[in-house]
């Protein structure tokens, strides 16, 4: 989505270590995804972890797909 809802700008990824890997091998990793995009209508943050909805029709009919 980021990507997506950029059309001028930039869209930065930032991957860091958290702290060793386990002895099970699990590695501990924190991605960052950060744009100038549209963001998001403060209305709206409180959905941001719930499951799937669409923020407004709006948004599929200015920039198509499903939003998934």
């Amino acid at each position: 989505n980021a990507i997506k809802f950029t059309a001028q700008g930039e869209v930065r990824l930032q991957l860091e270590v958290l702290g060793p890997t386990s002895e099970d091998g699990v590695q501990p990793l924190c991605l960052s995804v950060t744009d100038t995009g549209m963001g998001i209508a403060p209305e709206q943050l409180q959905h941001l972890f719930a499951p799937f909805t669409q923020a407004g029709a709006y948004i599929q009919r200015d920039h198509g797909g499903t939003g998934l």
